[in-house]
């Protein structure tokens, strides 16, 4: 199982995103004997040898996991103190008791459910075989007609991208927004959004209720809580697709 050089030095507690980085481009860090200075290096974390300072580095032998609530124009920047009046993803994990990062992003605008954890495997490219739920509240009335055309899936300037599920939840009180709740297996926000302006309903609003089993339900935005035992199954044994 492949992963960024950076991202595995995060899950073995050795520091955060801006001092793992740090250490390995002003060559403080060696796989299988080797100084390696790109961060995003990969590597197999249940083969390769990882040391810091001489100082093998293990998988971390406590495996946390958490939900957390991200609101709107949350950046996703994980570094830390930058001159900036925005809230920054990466200040808000230095108050966790744990370092850990985002199996995925979700974009400047969006908001809602992501899992944050310090799992080698959570964090390769596994988070993309993942199934999402998304609610969404999108321009006009979004007809019949119109969902049997996004079922089929179309070609957007970012890519491909076809929905497992689509559905019509209901209109808004003045009757100029449609809510549709969306299941998809990519993270790609830009993707989606892309997606609904083809069919001129551009999104007004995005949140991400569900990854596999583990729901967001009440939890309040910047808050997080652990994963239970069933909802960390669900993330492990899920082989997701491709859409």
């Amino acid at each position: 199982m492949k992963i960024d050089l950076w991202k595995y030095l995060v899950c073995t507690q050795f520091g955060h995103e801006d001092e793992v980085k740090k250490a390995i481009e002003s060559g403080r860090v060696e796989v299988n004997g080797e100084v390696i200075k790109n961060p995003y290096f990969k590597i197999d974390y249940k083969k390769d040898k990882v040391k810091v300072d001489g100082v093998e580095e293990k998988p971390p032998k406590k495996l946390v996991y958490y939900a957390f609530n991200k609101p709107q124009k949350l950046k996703m920047d994980l570094s830390h103190n930058k001159k900036t009046k925005e809230t920054i993803l990466g200040d808000i994990l230095r108050e966790f008791p744990h370092k850990v990062l985002p199996i995925d992003t979700l974009d400047y605008y969006s908001e809602g459910l992501m899992i944050l954890t310090n799992d080698p495997e959570l964090l390769s490219s596994k988070a993309n075989n993942l199934e999402k739920t998304y609610i969404l509240k999108v321009v006009g009335r979004v007809n019949n007609e119109e969902l049997a055309k996004m079922r089929k899936g179309g070609k957007v300037p970012s890519g491909f991208f076809k929905p497992k599920i689509i559905r019509r939840l209901s209109l808004s009180k003045s009757g100029k927004h449609t809510f549709l709740e969306l299941k998809t297996n990519s993270n790609k926000g830009k993707l989606i959004r892309e997606f609904f302006l083809r069919y001129n309903h551009p999104i007004l609003k995005m949140k991400r209720t569900k990854i596999e089993k583990v729901s967001l339900g009440d939890l309040p935005k910047l808050a997080y809580r652990e994963l239970t035992k069933k909802e960390i199954e669900s993330l492990k044994k899920s082989e997701g697709g491709n859409s």
